[in-house]
């Protein structure tokens, strides 16, 4: 059986990232795993939401969680170090901030399940690193 990840390629995977994103498809295919792309996924804001708004800063990964949440992906390959810190930290925000919480699940019409909380599987490449909480 083949392991399957819910895929967040980032906006510079396939733009300014090329080389980055060739070299994903290579260790995706040595390791035998299958990423399939979280469907309308959007901006992280990794380079610059953070430096606009708290909330911005945490609503635009918060979306991306929801995305996967929605078709039931737990399991995560984010190639950008950046992106996947953005989206550990909205993770992190959804489970321990109820306010942040309840305004995405109002704003985005979706129902926190738990993320990284309910043994979910986070990779980063090129470490292939894994945490589970």
């Amino acid at each position: 059986m083949t392991a399957r990840y819910a895929f967040y390629p980032g906006c510079t995977l396939h733009t300014t990232g090329v080389e980055f994103g060739r070299s994903t498809e290579v260790v995706r295919e040595v390791l035998g795993i299958e990423l399939v792309e979280i469907p309308d996924w959007n901006c992280c804001g990794a380079s610059s939401a953070h430096s606009m708004d708290r909330t911005l800063f945490l609503a635009l990964p918060a979306r991306n969680l929801a995305q996967a949440q929605q078709v039931g992906w737990t399991r995560w390959a984010i190639p950008c170090a950046a992106c996947y810190s953005r989206l550990a930290a909205a993770d992190l925000a959804l489970r321990e901030d109820a306010a942040f919480r309840a305004q995405m699940e109002e704003t985005l019409e979706f129902r926190y399940e738990g993320g990284c909380g309910r043994a979910t599987c986070w990779t980063s490449w090129p470490t292939i690193s894994t945490r589970k909480r």
